[in-house]
């Protein structure tokens, strides 16, 4: 950043920068997940109306967000929990700071007029970045920051699909497949932080020569844990 403002936290992580939007609390709501999507998890859906939304999660229960459908300025998410009956996550939406301001503190304008940060408004407080490859270990790792209450933001979906030969019966040779799919979720509790790869679902058998058994995998993961306390 050549020119203009940036503001480190203790953790050193920014806070406040010129470059880019500093996102501005907008609401928060429960999704109750109670439609199965395989034996083992369950998904529910949300809407919001924004510019760019930006979405943290808190749950106890593993979870995870996939991308939206976009309507307009309309966006509708999918929380995948990782859980066999109905279970309920907390989330919290971020977006860019509307236009307009408010009238006392400190307040950063971008080069083309609009809103990098607001002091009137509530920004997103991150505490720490979780990242990394699941080649290296399926344990994302466990974050706590005594005294905070933490969501967490999905940077990087993280998934993988493949198949695996179904058992045949002795003397007789392997003739379907089993699809397994595994992905990368999180839970955020109290002050808390934990990420792991875990198995979603199954799916088939299929019989062998009936589909693609090419594995599909995203490695690598990353998390922003933030401090939702107040909000």
């Amino acid at each position: 950043m050549p020119v203009g403002i940036q503001i480190v936290s203790d953790l050193q992580t920014v806070q406040i920068d010129t470059d880019t939007y500093n996102m501005e609390f907008r609401q928060k709501g429960i999704v109750t997940c109670n439609t199965t999507w395989s034996p083992i998890t369950r998904q529910g859906t949300f809407t919001v109306t924004g510019e760019m939304p930006m979405i943290a999660l808190r749950s106890s229960a593993l979870a995870m967000l996939t991308a939206p459908t976009i309507n307009g300025n309309s966006y509708t998410f999918t929380v995948t929990v990782l859980a066999q009956t109905p279970t309920d996550v907390e989330f919290f939406h971020f977006d860019r700071p509307a236009p307009g301001g408010s009238s006392f503190g400190l307040q950063v304008i971008r080069e083309d007029g609009s809103i990098a940060f607001d002091a009137g408004r509530r920004p997103v407080r991150v505490l720490g970045q979780v990242q990394g490859d699941v080649i290296n270990g399926h344990n994302f790792g466990t974050l706590t920051y005594p005294g905070k209450q933490v969501a967490f933001l999905q940077c990087a979906f993280v998934y993988q699909t493949f198949y695996a030969p179904v058992p045949p019966p002795p003397g007789q040779p392997a003739a379907n497949v089993q699809q397994f799919v595994m992905g990368g979720l999180a839970r955020a509790s109290g002050d808390t932080f934990h990420g792991e790869f875990a198995q979603l679902g199954t799916g088939g058998p299929y019989a062998i020569g009936s589909v693609d058994l090419g594995s599909y995998f995203q490695r690598y993961y990353a998390f922003l844990v933030i401090d939702v306390g107040a909000l």
